[in-house]
């Protein structure tokens, strides 16, 4: 059992999780299963570990905690872990508010952030499975007026080349923070975006921007056409529902009611020098937000064990031709 432990000490990067005040993270756990086969329950050593590894990765030393136990400041998160010839692991602890608030269970949906930027890429390469786009098309073709958008295309916006300045830039997340449920719609970002300065020329750089992904789901709304009235329907029947993701939800750009069974989050927000223009340090509840603020960079709320689900499938190109899986593989460093 040592050896299993060590293994996975190698192996294990981090768990599926979602949290109220973190991103989601994912990544693969692979085992050879054969040696461990019997009792369906990870052995509780194991099941401590990983407990323990949850609460260091959702508590980071920046934040005001002061101790691992989550419970005491209502903090939350879920965990889910398949292990072959396991029962799959499942944790929640915490509550979804630093004041105390519902608790977090298996079930609960939380938002997952950046990870939905790895659905909208799928998305993008399924449309050019089938014809509607293609990775050279430029992003002047679908959105004029961008920096440098006559030679962007459609391949640097999902690698992160395309050099387009970063819309949550600046005044952003104070505005976002203050009125998190204040009307912002994709044109806004878009407005932004062409109001900046780029940072480099298409494809000399690799610098990840979430202004790349915002425009790449307005270039699915517009490449997948009629009868899909926004990305998010043609997205939530292309990609969602093909994937077999049950508790995965793509809320519309206006929609800033909490899917349900859904908790929302808080952003902590500090400052040297407290200043009356910006918001107060401290905890601020963005629950409730405009889901067009993140927009197909981050909108997506699901749970762990979806997440899983969602890592099988984007791992294997379940939903992609083999050419547009090689097109998915194929990447440069940051």
């Amino acid at each position: 059992m040592q050896k299993f432990y060590r293994h996975i000490h190698r192996r294990l990067v981090s768990v599926m999780a979602c949290s109220t005040i973190a991103s989601s993270v994912a990544s693969s756990v692979a085992f050879d299963a054969a040696a461990f086969a019997g009792d369906p329950s990870l052995p509780l050593a194991l099941q401590r570990q990983l407990t323990r590894i949850a609460n260091q990765m959702i508590a980071p030393v920046d934040l005001p905690i002061a101790s691992n136990d989550l419970s005491h400041h209502g903090l939350g998160y879920s965990v889910y872990l398949e292990v072959p010839g396991y029962a799959p692991f499942e944790l929640a602890r915490g509550t979804t508010s630093p004041k105390g608030g519902v608790p977090i269970t298996p079930n609960t949906r939380l938002r997952v952030g950046s990870v939905t930027k790895t659905m909208t890429a799928v998305g993008v390469l399924k449309l050019v499975d089938q014809g509607r786009l293609s990775l050279d098309d430029t992003l002047d073709e679908f959105v004029p007026g961008c920096p440098n958008g006559a030679t962007i295309t459609v391949r640097d916006l999902l690698g992160m080349s395309s050099g387009l300045p970063e819309y949550t830039d600046g005044d952003f997340v104070v505005a976002w923070i203050a009125e998190p449920t204040a009307p912002y719609t994709i044109e806004d970002t878009i407005a932004r975006i062409q109001a900046g300065k780029p940072m480099f020329e298409p494809g000399a750089e690799v610098v990840y921007t979430n202004s790349n992904y915002a425009l790449l789901g307005e270039i699915i709304e517009i490449a997948a056409g009629a009868p899909w009235a926004s990305w998010e329907q043609w997205f939530t029947a292309q990609v969602i529902v093909p994937a077999g993701l049950t508790s995965t939800v793509i809320p519309e750009g206006q929609d800033i009611a909490l899917p349900a069974g859904a908790q929302g989050g808080w952003y902590y927000f500090d400052l040297d020098e407290p200043s009356k223009e910006w918001p107060a340090p401290g905890w601020h509840d963005v629950s409730l937000q405009t889901p067009a603020y993140p927009s197909a960079a981050g909108c997506a709320f699901s749970t762990a064990s979806d997440l899983a689900q969602w890592l099988d499938v984007l791992t294997t190109g379940a939903l992609l031709s083999p050419e547009m899986f090689a097109e998915q593989l194929t990447f440069r460093p940051f």
